[in-house]
């Protein structure tokens, strides 16, 4: 009964399956598989197989691709050396996305069938899929040894070498793919890029412009020319491809985005906006668009549209740290001091944008006239991030400004902690602790930046002048500051000091030509004006003294130096009662 029943079944299938129209291949095994119906064969494994091969064929019909597979798998197990059902079932595998049960499959048909092309094109294009390019050369290679004019595998064996960076040998199979078929478009497209991507610009061209005469109406191919065109900085050739681009499809979000990179380039701004607002209305999600938008209004001056543009994507997208940032500082560049601290102090210690807003907010309060406040907001940033050198820079030069030294030396030393191999830091250090009124420290912290860095001519000027200051070591001092100047000629503050040492020395003619030439350089520096005054007034120059004097006064923003100038204003005049002036 069960034998009769099961015959029934397969009979029955069969039957479906040649009503049904299955194909050429359902009818043939229908036609084939009558035989096993008769009374006098008994059901073998092929003979099921059969049966389930065509469940799998009317399961893809009715849509069910579970139930096909499940079935195309048995009919592989009961006769594994039949090439139809493993074909089927790499199909319903690729449907599903399942790729490397779909690779198996592949692999099995090769090996049942090792001289067939298709499934040697079948099974290169999987290693593609899932990225195994190795895998997939050696695939084409073997089907271009059988085949060696076939076009879509030398195609994808070029775009495969190029994914490699082997260019010569992705040249070469599209040079021959454009040889076998002149006429064909897309071999002359994949060598232009191919040449691109090589560096051979002129060739690429060439190649690409051949793809034209054979479809002029391709904006792609206008867009591969601009690529290739930016990279020899031919921007209004680029421009142009573009644009033509543009004309052929004026939906083409390339040709917009890369013609307002361009623009910004080139400082077209106002086109570049051009470009990004067509694109607002184009793409999905436009935002990006939108930020790009504002920093290029930014860019331009224009704060209010900045600030609108970058409030729209903040509403649609509130946690765009980026974006907030921009925004903040766009209000600082509005002067809306109150909305940009607001939008600096909501974005969070946890954003990639936290220590730049945190310092930006120091800045904005220091503007705003709260140094305390600026001071306690830069200590909080450096503590929350230890290794942070931009906080601790920050926090020095407002400690400066308080004249609070010693905390600032404190912190000063933290940065030489946190990079000791700078000599930068270690020679801000030194200017501190001389500023501090700490001269030997000072004079040993220089000694050691130089050691350090015999070029840093900062630090050689520095200390010369400090011996010059203090009246001592004056030939060191000069053989310094000449090391300096020969690093730096024209630095009108290295020549001062060397005025200077003059100076100290009694060489007040000397002194003179030095601080003129210095003052030439570095224009009217309070401090040079000062020295340059004195060598005047030891020369005998007194008006040219007083003159320099006054306008020294006027212009200095230091206190103690306004009041040592009017000292020496107010000698000046009393020795020179009955000189002309």
């Amino acid at each position: 009964m069960t034998r009769l029943f099961a015959l029934f079944s397969v009979s029955v299938l069969l039957s479906a399956c040649a009503a049904g129209g299955f194909g050429a291949a359902g009818g043939a095994l229908y036609r084939d598989a009558r035989v096993a119906g008769s009374a006098e064969m008994r059901l073998g494994p092929k003979d099921l197989a059969a049966a389930h091969y065509l469940k799998a064929l009317v399961a893809h019909d009715r849509g069910d691709i579970v139930r096909a597979t499940l079935e195309m798998r048995s009919a592989v197990e009961l006769d594994p050396d039949d090439p139809r059902p493993h074909s089927r079932l790499v199909q319903l595998h690729i449907r599903t996305g399942s790729l490397e049960e779909a690779l198996g499959e592949a692999r099995e048909l090769v090996r049942l069938e090792p001289d067939d092309v298709e499934h040697r094109v079948l099974l290169a294009s999987l290693h593609v899929s899932l990225e195994q390019h190795d895998e997939a050369i050696e695939e084409y290679v073997t089907v271009l040894a059988s085949s060696p004019n076939r076009e879509d595998a030398m195609m994808q064996l070029g775009s495969l070498y190029n994914r490699k960076g082997d260019y010569p040998k992705a040249v070469a199979t599209l040079e021959k793919a454009a040889r076998v078929q002149p006429d064909s478009l897309i071999a002359n497209f994949y060598l232009g890029r191919s040449y691109a991507l090589a560096g051979m610009h002129e060739q690429s061209l060439d190649a690409y412009r051949r793809a034209l005469r054979l479809d002029a109406s391709s904006d792609q191919i206008h867009l591969e020319m601009g690529f290739v065109y930016e990279q020899q900085e031919r921007r209004d050739r680029a421009i142009e491809s573009y644009r033509k681009a543009l004309e052929l499809n004026r939906h083409s979000l390339v040709a917009r985005r890369r013609l307002g990179a361009i623009y910004v380039a080139e400082g077209k701004l106002d086109d570049a906006i051009a470009q990004y607002e067509s694109l607002v209305g184009l793409e999905e999600d436009p935002l990006d668009t939108q930020t790009k938008i504002g920093l290029i209004s930014l860019q331009k001056g224009d704060f209010k549209r900045a600030a609108m543009e970058f409030s729209l994507v903040l509403g649609a997208r509130p946690s765009d740290h980026a974006v907030r940032y921009y925004l903040a500082a766009t209000y600082h560049e509005l002067g809306d001091f109150a909305a940009a601290e607001r939008e600096f102090r909501n974005i969070p210690a946890g954003s990639p944008r936290f220590s730049e807003a945190r310092l930006q907010l120091v800045q904005l309060l220091r503007e705003d006239g709260r140094l305390r406040e600026a001071v306690r907001t830069a200590e909080e940033l450096a503590d929350a991030l230890p290794g942070n050198t931009d906080a601790r820079i920050l926090l020095v030069g407002l400690y400066r400004e308080q004249k609070r030294f010693e905390p600032a030396i404190i912190v000063a030393n933290e940065l030489v902690e946190l990079e000791p191999g700078s000599d930068r830091f270690l020679f801000s250090l030194a200017a501190l602790y001389d500023e501090a009124g700490r001269k030997a420290e000072a004079i040993s912290l220089l000694r050691r930046v130089i050691a350090m860095n015999p070029e840093n001519g900062a630090a050689l000027n520095y200390l010369g002048y400090t011996f010059a200051e203090l009246g001592e070591n004056l030939d060191e001092a000069e053989a310094l500051v000449r090391q300096a100047l020969a690093l730096h000629p024209n630095d009108g503050f290295f020549v001062d000091s060397l005025g200077w040492i003059f100076y100290q020395r009694g060489n007040y003619p000397a002194a003179v030509n030095e601080l003129e030439r210095a003052q030439q350089l570095a224009g009217n520096d309070p401090v040079i004006s000062e020295h340059l005054a004195d060598a005047y007034r030891e020369t005998g120059r007194s008006e040219k003294a007083l003159r320099v004097y006054r306008d020294c006064e006027a212009r200095t923003d230091d206190g103690d130096q306004r009041l040592r100038v009017k000292r020496k204003i107010r000698d000046l005049t009393g020795k020179s009662t009955g000189e002309s002036l």
